[in-house]
């Protein structure tokens, strides 16, 4: 049986028709992990000679270590700095995301205004975060018992002297997340909970799932922003 280590570690994503690696690599003076455009050939499992859809450009920071995983975002952002600002200027058939990638039976962790302000300025179109979840042995008991945990969503806002709002959401699939969020997002709006009438202390995200991701769009990171969310709290567990 392959033995799964848990691992955290960011990435750049640059995907889309107009992706030109060669391009990127020059502009950013980084080099790829891994990148092609579209058009390009490439061989599928089936030993079928196929053509990529979309181009890719990607950058990855595997391998390196950092005590908490804001530090892998910190040092990927740090990087490129200013650069991808100007650059998005012209390229608006490429979409670049900021991505998270946790291998874990769990992981707490959290994310600050700063960093949000920064992904903001930027220019990314979003931050994705996806979570592997190892099966340690208290995941496989319970999944030989009569019990089964669903897969959860949890979404709650919580200010100084105020309960915010909160919201829950069961047997979440993954193509599910934007809505929960959308939901979170219009409850935050029609509470009129903005940084003038009520500073947000943290937002807490509570995601108990085998594998999926959870993408935070470009108006989703301004939502957490102008609410003047300090952080954003995040409880990764595996079911």
């Amino acid at each position: 049986m392959k033995i799964v280590k848990e691992e955290t570690y960011s990435s750049l994503r640059f995907t889309g028709s107009g992706v030109l690696p060669s391009e990127i690599t020059k502009y950013l003076d980084l080099l790829p992990s891994r990148s092609w455009k579209r058009g390009d050939c490439f061989v599928d499992a089936s030993g079928k000679l196929r053509q990529r859809y979309n181009g890719l450009w990607l950058y990855d920071n595997k391998g390196l270590t950092f005590k908490r995983p804001v530090g892998h975002i910190r040092h990927t952002m740090n990087l490129i700095q200013n650069r991808l600002a100007s650059w998005r200027d012209n390229h608006d058939n490429v979409r670049v995301d900021l991505c998270l990638w946790i291998v874990a039976s769990e992981r707490i962790w959290a994310i600050y205004g700063k960093d949000i302000n920064l992904m903001i300025k930027q220019g990314y179109d979003g931050f994705n975060i996806s979570f592997i979840g190892i099966e340690d042995h208290q995941s496989a008991m319970r999944r030989q018992g009569d019990c089964h945990a669903m897969p959860r969503l949890r979404f709650q806002a919580n200010g100084h002297g105020c309960a915010g709002c909160s919201i829950l959401r069961n047997g979440m699939r993954a193509e599910d997340i934007d809505t929960a969020l959308s939901l979170f997002s219009r409850k935050l709006n029609k509470r009129k909970i903005d940084a003038k009438t009520t500073a947000l202390s943290r937002i807490s995200i509570e995601w108990c799932v085998g594998h999926g991701s959870l993408y935070l769009s470009r108006n989703d990171l301004k939502l957490f922003r102008d609410i003047g969310c300090s952080r954003v709290d995040f409880a990764f567990k595996n079911v």
